[in-house]
């Protein structure tokens, strides 16, 4: 199973010019990987619901969830300004279980479309700004994925249960349309940058072991662990934070002292008694990657 979080979009968007925030935390906000994979391939639109004129009346329900579905409900999400919110960058909630739509297959939508929360209700006019940045975000994220722009579709093509969103003045907006305007902003963006997610990948699950396994023996000179690779970047990162002595960089083997120096890293972000026990967590593992943009996460 591949689960990679989505940290890239937020150079991707804003290297197409939009002005994209962040709520607090969205780089490891994601459903766990028990509920599925994530490895997105396209893009899908949506509304929120929300009748309210503000700018961004629902952002704390995409983040929370509703009783009925937990959080979070989308990727990223359009407010009226135009202003493109990063919600999350794992897996979420937004698409369930998708049809067949051009070329997107039927199965888990929430693991291949990066979904995008429009805050709309569906029945108002969107802004020109609002509808631009919605189109442009879906461009740039397409460009990245080197996808076309088939694929792109509104969650009422793909939906099996009747949802009817992306709508306007209380009908669904039509997907050539979207497509097309889509495809134009794709012919006229630069090439893309080089990839951010071209790093060395850690798997989280192999890594677990690895702590679990080489950690309960004694460290023994040159002796390579239960996963080197992953063990390799893991510890090259700590001992750059000061977690770790150098000493212990290189032989690929998480022994005691790189579940201790984990460990520290761990109550450094927070963490206490069991959460702190050394064994990395996708969160902390990802928050490590991504300072200096040293490796990439999957599980």
């Amino acid at each position: 199973m591949t689960y990679r979080y989505a940290t890239w979009l937020l150079p991707v968007l804003r290297d197409v010019g939009l002005d994209v925030k962040t709520v607090s935390g969205w780089e490891s906000r994601g459903r766990p990987a028990s509920t599925g994979s994530f490895n997105p391939r396209g893009y899908l639109a949506h509304h929120t619901g929300a009748k309210s004129t503000v700018a961004h009346p629902s952002l704390g329900l995409l983040v929370r969830g509703r009783s009925d579905l937990p959080g979070p409900l989308a990727q990223i999400s359009t407010a009226r300004t135009g202003v493109i919110w990063l919600v999350a960058a794992g897996r979420c909630n937004h698409a369930g279980v998708a049809k067949k739509s051009g070329p997107v297959p039927a199965g888990d939508g929430n693991s291949q479309l990066i979904g995008n929360e429009v805050e709309t209700s569906g029945f108002q006019e969107m802004p020109d700004v609002q509808r631009d940045a919605m189109i442009l975000a879906g461009a740039a994220i397409l460009r990245y994925l080197d996808q076309p722009s088939t694929w792109a579709r509104l969650h009422a093509e793909t939906s099996v249960t009747g949802k009817w969103d992306l709508g306007e003045h209380g009908h669904t907006i039509s997907g050539a349309a979207f497509r097309r305007d889509i495809a134009d902003q794709l012919a006229h963006l630069k090439p893309p940058k080089p990839r951010v997610t071209d790093l060395p990948k850690v798997d989280v699950s192999r890594l677990v072991k690895a702590f679990q396994v080489d950690g309960s023996k004694r460290r023994t000179p040159k002796s390579e662990g239960t996963y080197p690779h992953g063990t390799r970047l893991v510890e090259s990162a700590l001992a750059d934070l000061g977690y770790l002595s150098r000493t212990y960089v290189g032989d690929g083997y998480a022994g005691p002292q790189t579940v201790e120096a984990y460990s520290d890293y761990q109550r450094a972000l927070g963490y206490k008694g069991s959460d702190a026990d050394g064994i990395p967590g996708v969160t902390s593992l990802v928050t490590l990657g991504n300072r200096g943009k040293r490796f990439a996460v999957t599980a």
